[in-house]
């Protein structure tokens, strides 16, 4: 494995010691940068509560995409 793969997984284990679960956020952010095809990006106003703007936000992202290609990366 990378020193990336290495340290992620790490930190991964740390914050989630008490589940097989991950939710790969920090990956899936950074895959949408890379491959802005497997990610669809919307405008959206913030909720009320907040300053009232435009903010930008990912509706829907290819995650068997991310996690593949993520996987084959950190991997030997």
């Amino acid at each position: 494995m990378c020193k990336l793969g290495a340290y992620l997984t790490g930190k991964w284990k740390i914050r989630s010691a008490t589940t097989d679960i991950r939710i790969m956020w920090d990956v899936a952010l950074i895959q949408a940068l890379i491959h802005p095809e497997w990610a669809t990006v919307i405008q959206a106003p913030t909720p009320p509560e907040n300053t009232p703007r435009k903010v930008t936000l990912y509706r829907e992202i290819d995650a068997d995409a991310m996690r593949d290609d993520y996987w084959n990366t950190v991997l030997p």
